[in-house]
């Protein structure tokens, strides 16, 4: 758990999060929308605008996160319903309360936390449309920032129009199965000669049959003294008792 929070920390840490909150804060406080310009100073509209944006940046990733971990990736739709759902749910009342403790108003023009709801909803929507209209920004790793490492030499085995990530290895008999969030490839290798060619990407053995890239873990669940980890695109995969250490070692149990 505490690697999780770690890793989802360093996302939001990141250059290109950061420097949208940054901008997104500057141009809005200079526009001043919503009555703002007229009602605060401009370093008060930047506190305001400021702490809106980076809020809601920090809490649309966390209900993004929610979100993939309740739906698989062929379930974009209800993936999206559930992230505006929590969004309008969870940021409507922080809005509300920032607006009336940093925006004066009187009793006529101060918006009721029914506008600032809908708002939050129809703003959020237009994100998440946004997501899935523009290719590349529908995935929550974009908020990492890139690092240049080797691909692992397991590609050199996948088909040429092969596309990742690579989410887990599984096998079955003498095939192991490459699964990502789209499909999943069959390939005839020894399970170990499988994990030792994912080199450069930090996985654990959660099960003899049965390894699990780090950054895919999205939560580890315990139920009925029964453990499992559960991957960015839904799936769920057993934890038996001989590999739990290797979740606790890394912090994640």
């Amino acid at each position: 758990m505490r690697e999780e929070l770690r890793n989802f920390l360093l996302r939001l840490a990141a250059p290109t999060p950061v420097a949208i909150w940054i901008i997104s804060s500057l141009t809005v406080s200079l526009a001043g929308p919503f009555g703002t310009f007229e009602a605060l100073p401009y370093f008060s509209r930047l506190t305001y605008w400021g702490s809106v944006i980076g809020l809601s940046i920090v809490i649309g990733a966390v209900v993004r996160l929610i979100s993939l971990s309740r739906f698989r990736s062929d379930e974009p739709v209800k993936q999206d319903i559930l992230s505006i759902v929590a969004m309008t749910v969870i940021f409507s009342p922080i809005v509300f309360l920032l607006t009336i403790l940093l925006v004066p108003s009187d009793e006529n023009t101060f918006p009721s936390i029914v506008e600032v709801a809908s708002y939050v909803a129809a703003i959020s929507t237009a994100v998440f449309a946004i997501r899935r209209l523009l290719p590349g920004v529908d995935d929550i790793s974009n908020l990492i920032a890139p690092t240049v490492v080797p691909p692992p030499k397991l590609l050199r085995r996948l088909p040429p129009d092969f596309v990742g990530p690579i989410l887990r290895l599984s096998v079955r008999d003498h095939f192991v199965d490459v699964v990502t969030p789209r499909n999943t490839v069959t390939i005839r290798l020894r399970f170990s000669d499988a994990i030792e060619e994912m080199d450069g990407v930090q996985g654990y053995c959660v099960h003899r049959s049965h390894w699990v890239v780090a950054d895919a873990i999205v939560a580890v669940e315990q139920t009925g003294g029964k453990t499992t980890v559960r991957l960015s695109n839904g799936d769920v995969v057993p934890v038996s008792r001989k590999y739990r250490e290797n979740l606790k070692v890394a912090g994640l149990l």
